[in-house]
């Protein structure tokens, strides 16, 4: 909306002049306008503690801008912001709204003769303002033709071995796409992932999805097993075919027989292990340690790790054709830290199941804390938050959940989407608007320098899609070199 002058009008009979009130003009925000509007607003409803809804909504065909405001005028209150983020996608801010944004929501989808509408609340569903236009459209994609879908009902939920699993995020969800689709074949599946992310359950939910399902689900962490003993709990031996060895043994490949073995860090394996398990895979036969003679078994082959077995292969500390037979299907699990809209649903999640297991009564977390979480850098993934929610559950006094209530390693730490080279004082006198895209511009040099300069990367660490990071990149004079010098890879 623009400010239009107030209006002086003088009444002929009487000769006074009265003040007209000033009349508002809409106008239809360019996408990269309505995002850095978005930045603006979503950093003063958290700031301020206020409620901000943003409403995506997808047209049948691209309309000129005159139709777009008109139609918003009659839907739409006079605060309200409007912008393009595509040819056929429409942006609505809706300051100081949550639950009530439906309302509106449902006035524009019908003035607009639009396909659908999603809708993203702060603080509810999100707080940054990347992941709240990124949980709009998520419930876009996710709402039937000619309705709103709210960004909470995106959220998957899927049981995995009695727990359940939750996500809201555009990456996870499609993790968990592949997985039902793989799931019911029996090729192998090489699951990477930092450390902490949740490569073992995605393993399970490969298993707990097959057929397989009926038999056993066998895991061995190959780092934690001892390279002398590692063959042996594999393939199993023969009676005396080492001191100890007073009678045979199977390995964990025939205990597996029928199901799913999963096989954790995978590159920590030495090359004689890694030569074995590639005839493993490709006779589906296994030589006990002192056998003669090979026992046939039918096992599906789960794989994980945390190293890039790529980089493993050019050093030549990994087998290329173990590498080619194990990632015919890869898994690849995005870190917490680029899950912002997972963060608040699984911090929930794994509160309520701490609690309920300990027997203590509800627990809540405070805007303080939940902010607190978002703001936090995961290093440890979800093990990381999990651990941090028993921790809470444990620990804290009442019902409610503050800052102070928190693991001193979350409580006590600098912000990591606030973390700056610069004072963290704005100077005196910069506007908020201006203060938001110092911030901005320093944020994305940074996630730059981190990345190499790639920046799909650093889009992905940014959770803002790439197209974005290019418009800012130009934006902020930062289209050549990442703040340093250093020119992008």
């Amino acid at each position: 909306m623009r400010d239009l002058p107030a209006v002086y009008v003088e009444e002929p009979e009487s000769g006074r002049v009265r003040v007209q009130a000033p009349r508002f003009e809409r106008v239809l925000l360019a996408p990269d306008a309505i995002e850095r509007r978005l930045v603006e607003e979503a950093a003063r409803a958290q700031r301020y503690g206020r409620a901000l809804a943003v409403v995506v909504v997808e047209l049948t065909r691209d309309r000129d801008d005159d139709a777009i405001v008109a139609a918003t005028a009659r839907a739409l209150r006079s605060v309200d912001v409007v912008g393009r983020g595509g040819a056929r996608e429409i942006v609505a801010l809706l300051p100081e709204t949550s639950a009530a944004a439906v309302i509106p929501a449902r006035r524009l989808l019908e003035a607009l003769g639009a396909e659908r509408a999603g809708i993203a609340t702060a603080p509810d569903d999100a707080r940054d303002a990347g992941a709240l236009l990124s949980a709009a459209r998520e419930a876009v994609r996710d709402a039937p033709r000619g309705e709103v879908a709210g960004a909470s009902a995106v959220a998957a939920r899927i049981e995995v071995g009695g727990r359940a699993v939750v996500t809201a995020d555009a990456q996870m969800r499609a993790v968990f796409d592949a997985v039902r689709r793989l799931a019911t074949s029996d090729l192998s599946v090489l699951v990477s992932g930092e450390t902490g992310a949740g490569k073992e359950v995605i393993a399970a939910l490969l298993h707990e999805l097959s057929p397989r399902r009926t038999e056993r689900l066998v895991a061995i962490n190959c780092a934690a097993i001892a390279e002398s003993l590692l063959e042996s709990e594999l393939f199993g031996y023969e009676r005396g075919a080492f001191s100890g060895a007073v009678a045979s043994k199977p390995g964990l490949f025939e205990a597996a027989h029928g199901g799913t073995i999963f096989l954790d860090e995978i590159g920590e394996c030495s090359p004689m292990i890694q030569a074995k398990l590639l005839r493993v895979l490709e006779t589906k036969r296994v030589m006990r340690v002192g056998a003669v003679v090979e026992r046939e078994v039918d096992v599906r082959v789960v794989c994980a790790t945390n190293r890039d077995l790529a980089a493993q292969v050019r050093a030549g500390r990994f087998r290329q054709d173990l590498f080619y037979r194990l990632g015919a299907a890869t898994v690849v699990v995005p870190p917490l830290r680029a899950r912002a809209l997972d963060v608040p649903l699984l911090a929930r999640a794994f509160l309520e199941e701490a609690r309920a297991k300990l027997g203590r009564p509800a627990l809540v977390l405070s805007d303080a804390a939940m902010r607190k979480l978002e703001a936090h850098a995961w290093p440890g993934n979800v093990r990381e938050l999990r651990n941090a929610m028993e921790y809470v559950a444990a620990t804290a006094d009442d019902g409610v959940v503050e800052e102070r209530d928190l693991p001193v390693t979350i409580a006590d730490a600098a912000p990591a989407t606030l973390a700056c080279e610069e004072e963290d004082s704005p100077p005196e006198g910069m506007s908020l608007y201006d203060e938001i895209r110092a911030l901005e511009r320093r944020r994305i040099a940074q996630a730059l320098r981190a990345c190499g300069g790639v920046r799909a990367r650093a889009a992905e660490r940014l959770g803002m899609p790439l197209r974005t990071l290019t418009t800012k990149l130009r934006e902020h004079g930062l289209g050549r070199r990442d703040g340093r010098g250093r020119r992008e890879g």
